[in-house]
């Protein structure tokens, strides 16, 4: 390949991604990408969609690799997962993704995986054990995420206070010997470093919902 080949241009077209001369120009969403010679025959991530492609030689054309669409149920913490081992100390919960509205531009199921830890570690710092079970029945605490919304971190860099994200729980703790107690909280991020991105606005409400629970199960075990 010659020095003039030394770039490709990867348009995508419906089904193909076609690779042509004379690249000038960076991709953005449809638009072209520069890439260097050295990369043909490798996988990139699109800097703008982060969809992964195959950079094929010139004058080849070759299939992008479609990502799986994320799950809408974090296997980690519902039906497809073995239940934790329980002691007859241990706080049951169950935490479900089921009917969330969500509107992300990552895996829901991270947001749910982070809201357990910082749970688990609020309550274990006061001795408190916690064990998920992959049911609702029989939980002491049962969890619902009601939405999930990642906002807008391009306005959210322009005007605060606009586009935040926000996360909203439900549910009910029933411990052993106590009335149930519904709850239903909801927690907004604003302000993050140029808007602050989705993971870490959307993980600031997750650990603000987890603490504010944290504090509502052990009022129940007073």
């Amino acid at each position: 390949m010659t020095q003039s080949d030394a770039f490709a241009q990867i348009r995508r077209g419906a089904d193909e991604l076609i690779v042509e001369d004379d690249l000038r120009r960076k991709l953005a969403r449809g638009k072209p990408l520069r890439v260097k010679d050295d990369l043909a025959g490798k996988y990139i991530k699109c800097p703008a969609c982060a969809h992964k492609m195959f950079v094929p030689g010139q004058g080849v054309t070759a299939q992008p690799v479609r990502p799986s669409p994320p799950p809408l149920v974090a296997p980690a913490i519902d039906e497809d997962e073995a239940e934790d081992p329980v002691n007859e100390d241990a706080v049951t919960a169950h935490c479900s993704l089921r009917d969330a509205d969500v509107t992300l531009s990552f895996s829901p199921s991270e947001v749910a995986e982070r809201f357990r830890r910082e749970l688990a570690k609020r309550l274990g710092k006061k001795e408190v054990e916690l064990a998920w079970r992959r049911e609702p029945r029989g939980a002491e605490v049962r969890i619902r995420f009601v939405r999930i919304d990642e906002g807008n971190q391009f306005l959210r860099w322009l005007v605060p206070f606009i586009a935040p994200a926000v996360v909203e729980i439900e549910g009910e703790v029933a411990l052993r010997g106590h009335e149930p107690r519904p709850f239903e909280y909801v927690r907004k991020a604003h302000f993050g470093f140029f808007g602050g991105t989705p993971q870490y606005m959307v993980g600031v409400c997750a650990d603000r919902l987890a603490r504010g629970l944290a504090k509502e199960i052990l009022r129940a075990l007073d």
